[in-house]
């Protein structure tokens, strides 16, 4: 494992898919560096790729081809055991569409990364309560998701994916299904706790009104990815 000041790396990074008998070219040799503590965008059309560029560096999905370090460590040298564990410890996921599990309250729906690595559930518990408090829930942590609006589904899915104090967070279109509120609302609570907890923040959407709210902004379009 080299050191550097990188939480995230790529090198010459290629991703393809098979449609018909066509093989579209998503990403193109993408080289990505981002510093710890950094917090940066990117921007792009639908379909540009940037979900596959998030899913990737977040190791749910496999490139082609192409070398990935996260934390100084070399992704594809690790078992199925070891990936999991880093994703579980180490990156905080949040989804486009939230994927909060419906049957369980806000509150359950935070303790379950804890559970998952092992914290007793009193401690779980405690965390998560934290956490909901952070994101402005404290009053509606025992709701299911049905009976929250979709701000408050999308400040439960950043409470989640906090709650682990994780080194790097990324963010799928994070404000994509939100007014302008909403919006607003979201993008202080995600910033002020990244500021708060340290940790790397890296935010993928095709909003161009969050361009104001990162001094690191990229564009991915057509495979390739550029910096502002």
């Amino acid at each position: 494992m080299s050191e550097n000041n990188f939480i995230i790396e790529t090198k010459d990074l290629w991703k393809s898919y098979r449609k018909g008998e066509d093989k579209i070219e998503v990403l193109k040799g993408i080289d990505f560096a981002m510093e710890r503590g950094g917090r940066a965008l990117i921007l792009g059309p639908s379909g540009s790729g940037k979900t596959t560029f998030l899913n990737i560096l977040g190791t749910i999905d496999l490139p082609d081809k192409g070398e990935i370090y996260i934390n100084s460590t070399k992704i594809d040298t690790l078992s199925d055991n070891s990936l999991s564990k880093l994703r579980n410890e180490q990156i905080g996921f949040v989804f486009q569409f939230y994927n909060l599990i419906p049957e369980m309250t806000a509150l359950e729906n935070c303790m379950v990364p804890l559970l998952i690595k092992g914290l007793s559930v009193r401690i779980a518990r405690e965390k998560a309560e934290y956490y909901l408090e952070k994101v402005g829930l404290g009053e509606r942590m025992n709701y299911l998701p049905k009976d929250l609006s979709g701000g408050e589904e999308q400040r439960v899915a950043i409470a989640r994916a906090m709650v682990t104090e994780p080194v790097l967070i990324l963010a799928d279109e994070p404000t994509g299904n939100l007014d302008r509120e909403n919006e607003d609302r979201v993008m202080d609570t995600f910033i002020s706790l990244q500021e708060e907890k340290g940790g790397s923040l890296l935010v993928v959407s095709h909003n161009q009104r969050l361009k104001e709210r990162f001094k690191i902004v990229y564009y991915l379009d057509n495979g390739k990815l550029k910096r502002e």
